[in-house]
């Protein structure tokens, strides 16, 4: 199984060129001279659940090449699927995590994965709009791979078996168990009139759509998804659109949940290259 606890890895920009990819195109052009060391952006990674460093650093690489602070995060499986009280914590520690890395000045852009990512983002969003302490963060872009999806059941429990790695007898079983539970919490969370707090796993959908962010957003998906449909992520899309949120996405005919970047990886660099220096150039994003 993936790490029962809250992993970061800060990773800061090289300052010798030999360590730098100089074929890509470096045009922020927003950054005087005297600040290109000291206000480098922070690119914040939120893997998805079942995820590994080795993995994650495949995806920070894109934008250490560019020499951008990035920081990436794992996150528990637990809190992804049954213990959801975990995930406002979690999310609290990642927007901490800024300040105690002193990058609180800096440029921020979200690199969220699946559904997993998504949970914790959403109680990202709270904070930077309720807290003082965390709505000075200067918040310039997000980009979503493979999410957001409705939560129904049977894709959790597909999603969760995925990061099982066990005999695969006991994996039908535990995930027998979690499909049985969130079943009920679903059930129970209609009864109680709960359906819309944001501790239930149901509410993520409807987060995301609704974020008071008005930053430019990229959304990164496929037909070939069998864990987020892709009709969920265009939706989503829609809605932000309407919003008034400057909206950017791709929809590919042959990649599996977050497998785009290895199936597409020319294209994926490409397009998330583009939109960070689009976020970056931006003057005045909300």
């Amino acid at each position: 199984m993936a790490s029962s606890k809250h992993e970061f890895r800060v990773t800061l920009p090289a300052t010798d060129a030999d360590d730098v990819d100089l074929t890509i195109e470096d045009n922020f052009a927003v950054f005087e001279e005297a600040d290109i060391q000291e206000k480098r952006p922070v690119i914040i990674l939120l893997g998805w659940a079942g995820c590994v460093d080795k993995h994650l650093a495949k995806y920070s690489e894109i934008y250490e090449k560019r020499r951008l602070i990035t920081i990436r995060h794992i996150f528990p499986t637990e809190a992804m699927f049954y213990n959801f009280g975990l995930l406002k914590p979690i999310a609290k520690k990642v927007l901490d995590v800024i300040f105690e890395q002193n990058l609180q000045d800096h440029q921020i852009v979200f690199h969220i994965f699946s559904n997993g990512g998504c949970f914790v983002y959403c109680h990202i969003i709270d904070f930077l709009h309720s807290q003082e302490r965390y709505n000075q963060l200067q918040v310039k872009g997000c980009i979503i791979d493979s999410a957001p999806g409705k939560r129904r059941v049977m894709k959790a429990a597909q999603a969760f078996m995925a990061t099982l790695r066990m005999n695969i007898i006991l994996k039908y079983i535990l995930g027998f168990c979690i499909m049985i539970y969130l079943f009920f919490s679903r059930l129970i969370g209609q009864f109680l009139g709960k359906e819309k707090g944001s501790g239930n796993p149901f509410f993520l959908y409807e987060s995301i759509c609704e974020d008071k962010g008005r930053y430019p957003q990229l959304f990164l998906f496929s037909r070939k998804d069998r864990v987020i449909l892709h009709e969920d992520v265009q939706e989503v899309v829609d809605r932000r659109k309407q919003h008034g949120v400057d909206v950017w996405s791709v929809c590919w005919d042959d990649s599996d949940h977050v497998a785009h970047f290895r199936v597409h990886r020319e294209a994926y660099i490409q397009k998330c290259n583009a939109f960070v220096s689009h976020c970056l150039k931006l003057q005045n994003p909300s």
